[in-house]
């Protein structure tokens, strides 16, 4: 029981109580943990590279979740 409620702490802090997706620090954790595990698997220019594919992943996604709201905005003043 104790070892289950320990789990349940470990995935509560790492959850947004909202959204219900990773929190900051829990992406934090694993960009660490990702970033040391390919860098010592594969080597410094290949973990470089996947992660330089996150970041415009994580970059055109936030463009796009940006472009998402204006429109919504845009929408929402032409009906007044």
């Amino acid at each position: 029981m104790a070892l289950e409620n320990g789990r349940l702490i470990r995935i509560m802090s790492r959850t947004d109580s909202e959204l219900h997706i990773l929190n900051r620090k829990s992406f934090f954790e694993d960009y660490a943990f990702s970033k040391n595990h390919l860098n010592d698997t594969y080597g410094h220019q290949f973990g470089d590279k996947c992660l330089e594919i996150i970041a415009k992943a994580l970059t055109d996604a936030e463009k796009n979740i940006m472009s998402f709201f204006t429109d919504m905005e845009e929408m929402n003043l032409s009906e007044l």
